[in-house]
């Protein structure tokens, strides 16, 4: 990482929450630390894949359950428990994209994928 690279992703991360997040402090919170968390997944993985799919999941999530429990209207208020169920999807989400790219695991990850690839091949 470069000098600019902090502060390029606090300031995006800062924009992106202040984009969406001023119907509440918890809102504003959630989504600065979920740009926060996109920028770091980025950076980890070298590709967009990890943040969008990421991205995807949560407003899925998000907009699922505002449609079941009738509260579609008020999705710009959410409460600190809900923000508390968001972060730690977040955090789970990216503890398990840095296990399957630290370099041991993505090596064994490789390797599994080839013997698949090979079993597939044999099945033929």
């Amino acid at each position: 990482m470069d000098q600019l690279t902090v502060p390029g992703i606090l300031l995006s991360s800062l924009l992106f929450g202040l984009a969406h997040g001023l119907g509440s402090p918890w809102l504003l919170a959630d989504t600065i630390l979920f740009g926060l968390v996109t920028a770091f997944l980025t950076i980890r993985t070298g590709g967009l894949e990890a943040a969008i799919a990421l991205h995807v999941v949560n407003n899925l999530a998000g907009f699922t359950l505002a449609h079941v429990t009738g509260t579609m209207d008020t999705t710009g208020d959410p409460t600190w428990a809900s923000t508390l169920i968001s972060m730690t999807a977040m955090a789970l989400y990216t503890l398990m994209i840095v296990h399957a790219t630290t370099p041991k695991h993505h090596r064994t990850l490789r390797a599994r994928l080839a013997d698949g690839i090979d079993s597939l091949i044999a099945a033929l």
